[in-house]
């Protein structure tokens, strides 16, 4: 049996900083997607992270972005 769609919760509920002591940097995790699934009553959310990382200072890119190809 479908249903219509509910909103449960936002994509930037499920966003972490973690500081990382040793490198004086904080990893960052912004969801990407969201799929969920129901079955037998269980509610299974997949999730897709963009991960990216900075020291104290430094402004952040993603890690997931593929390095520029050089034009010729």
């Amino acid at each position: 049996q479908r249903v219509n769609p509910l909103v449960i919760m936002r994509g930037q509920q499920l966003a972490l900083a973690i500081p990382i002591q040793a490198t004086g940097g904080t990893l960052r995790a912004q969801a990407k997607d969201i799929r969920s699934e129901a079955n037998d009553g269980v509610l299974r959310l997949h999730v897709i992270y963009d991960f990216n990382a900075a020291r104290e200072g430094q402004t952040t890119a993603p890690s997931s972005s593929p390095a520029p190809t050089p034009q010729s």
